[in-house]
């Protein structure tokens, strides 16, 4: 089956976007690298890097942990950062490392109380 030109036209484009021979990992640290001073692009680049090698996991919560200390982080960015320790299934000892970090700088939100 064939496409019609202007759906083939777009698939073609985007899958230019990136050449086949990239590599995504070191993409990947690019982008944070670039981007290491916003919370949610750190966010973002953690999470690739953890589908594409979960091996990197200590590193991931480690540099997730870094971007508490980011002035520019909101409660809402802390918030985002501790459900990807969920998504992660982080063991409990860094995600209560990740909430006792959050609850200096932000000791009455409730989304950090511990069980």
């Amino acid at each position: 089956m064939q496409l019609p030109p202007p759906i083939s036209e777009v698939i073609d484009y985007h899958f230019k976007l990136i050449p086949a021979s990239t590599n995504i990992s070191a993409k990947n640290d690019e982008f944070l690298q670039k981007h290491a001073q916003s919370p949610l692009h750190v966010h973002a680049a953690l999470k690739v890097r953890q589908l594409l090698d979960s091996s990197k996991q200590a590193q991931n919560e480690k540099d997730l942990l870094a971007t508490l200390d980011l002035p520019s982080i909101s409660l809402d960015e802390a918030c985002a950062g501790l459900s990807l320790l969920d998504e992660w299934n982080s063991d409990r000892k860094s995600k209560d490392a990740y909430i006792d970090s959050v609850q200096k700088q932000w000791p009455e939100a409730e989304a950090f109380q511990k069980d």
